[in-house]
């Protein structure tokens, strides 16, 4: 056995050791459960296949990631009471929603202070690259990135509308209105809203709004030209993952990952892409042809990975 791994065995002997008795054998309840929740945090959360560090039916945990490991199995199994250790329990139980805004947010703070203050303070041997490789993986496992951009854009957005609420109208500018004898009115001309022009500079932009759903409007049209560019950014990188396995001949993308560390954040970079593409099998083909490659799908799936499909909405 190298001396730069530990097995999973030992590891769970070592915190029942600390945390639960050192005079007692550890129990055959309390190895399942850790051994489960080290599944879930290798298939789920850094989304890596045991097989790359599995030798003689021993699961491996590299030693460089042992103390962080370590820290959130305990926090998983014996979260202290009244804390937002909690959370711990909650993600390792793969009980929160993906619009569950604020856990999200409350977890990645709380997982990166115990990285980079409590672990790193006990483990004066862990280095930044593999205290920044644990952060950045787990960020992206539980979208921490993508929740607070859409809490911001959210929070600007009831800004935008708190601020220009006396312009919650729809009043129009230059009706010519008439009244007849017997007191009905009628248009002569009725005012036209200024059309907006995104293609104009923003300051000129602007002088054409005069309500909140003017702005509302810009900003839309604004998301939209956003969208088409980060599907087309989307596309090309996922055309040059195709080259790229054209090339090297590797049957799957997690051949190109480092066995150094369990944690990596390409692994969540090359789900999203597996995701993309089973929800877009027209397009898949599209690229494969392109390229002259085929089986792209199944090249980003990660093997041994206990990962459920996405749900597949039509074809695109």
């Amino acid at each position: 056995m190298s001396e730069e791994y530990i097995t999973l065995q030992e590891l769970s002997e070592e915190i029942y050791k600390e945390q639960i008795s050192d005079k007692q054998t550890m129990d055959e309840s309390f190895r399942r459960s850790i051994s489960n929740k080290y599944n879930f945090l290798v298939n789920r959360i850094v989304m890596r296949s045991k097989l790359d560090w599995r030798y003689k039916n021993k699961d491996r945990i590299p030693l460089r990631d042992k103390s962080i490991v370590k820290a959130l199995l305990i926090k998983s199994y014996l979260p202290k009471p009244d804390t937002d250790d909690e959370l711990f329990v909650k993600w390792f139980n793969n009980s929160i929603e993906e619009t569950d805004f604020e856990t999200i947010i409350n977890l990645g703070f709380r997982v990166e202070s115990l990285i980079k203050d409590e672990v790193a303070y006990e483990d004066w041997d862990l280095d930044k690259v593999t205290i920044d490789e644990w952060v950045n993986a787990i960020h992206s496992s539980i979208n921490l990135s993508r929740t607070l951009s859409v809490k911001k854009f959210a929070y600007e957005m009831i800004q935008l509308y708190d601020t220009s609420n006396v312009l919650n109208h729809d009043i129009p500018f230059g009706d010519l209105i008439r009244e007849n004898e017997y007191g009905q009115r009628s248009y002569i001309w009725k005012g036209l809203h200024p059309s907006i022009d995104t293609s104009l500079p923003l300051n000129e932009v602007l002088k054409c709004c005069f309500s909140q759903e003017d702005y509302a409007n810009i900003v839309l049209q604004f998301m939209h030209v956003i969208l088409q560019d980060s599907q087309d950014k989307t596309i090309d990188f996922i055309k040059a993952y195709a080259e790229l396995k054209k090339k090297t001949g590797y049957s799957c993308a997690d051949e190109m990952l480092d066995k150094e560390s369990l944690a990596s954040e390409y692994t969540k970079f090359f789900q999203n892409i597996y995701d993309y593409l089973y929800d877009r099998p027209k397009l898949t083909k599209k690229i494969e042809a392109e390229i002259g490659t085929e089986d792209l799908l199944n090249f980003f799936k990660m093997k041994d990975r206990n990962a459920k499909n996405p749900k597949k909405t039509e074809n695109k």
